[in-house]
């Protein structure tokens, strides 16, 4: 019986072997690069939503002061009206809710937010890693 002759094969995958790595390499470069966009992606929410709670804390702050002060000059300046002052109370009332309630929800989006973040850190971090041992594997 007669083997084939194999000793080729060696220089044929020698010559492949940069081929291979090229596509290795550009598949990572990819990789990496969707990593690193969606991480640039969650920073600009991370700005984006600070910028939105802002604007929801003074506008609900201004809004409050206005009916602090008008039950304030309500009770220097009127006697009774007993009615008018009860809803004013409950509309601050309603206010300091509303910014307990936008605290806590920009609260919890930033932990949402923070967490996807970390996440992509770690899988950025194992992709250096594998990256690094192809590196050592094909230099």
């Amino acid at each position: 019986m007669e083997y084939p002759d194999y000793s080729d094969v060696e220089l044929f995958l020698e010559d492949q072997e940069p081929e291979w790595t090229r596509l290795l390499e550009r598949s990572q470069q990819r990789h990496e690069q969707r990593l690193e966009d969606e991480l640039d992606r969650i920073d600009d929410q991370l700005q984006q939503r600070d910028k939105i709670h802002e604007d929801a804390i003074e506008e609900l702050k201004s809004k409050l002061d206005w009916y602090k002060q008008r039950l304030k000059d309500l009770y220097h300046h009127s006697f009774g009206q007993q009615e008018k002052k009860q809803r004013l109370k409950n509309q601050i009332d309603r206010f300091y809710k509303e910014l307990r309630t936008e605290k806590r929800q920009h609260w919890r989006d930033i932990q949402e937010l923070e967490s996807e973040r970390r996440q992509l850190l770690v899988e950025i971090d194992e992709h250096d890693d594998t990256n690094s041992w192809f590196k050592t594997l094909y230099d």
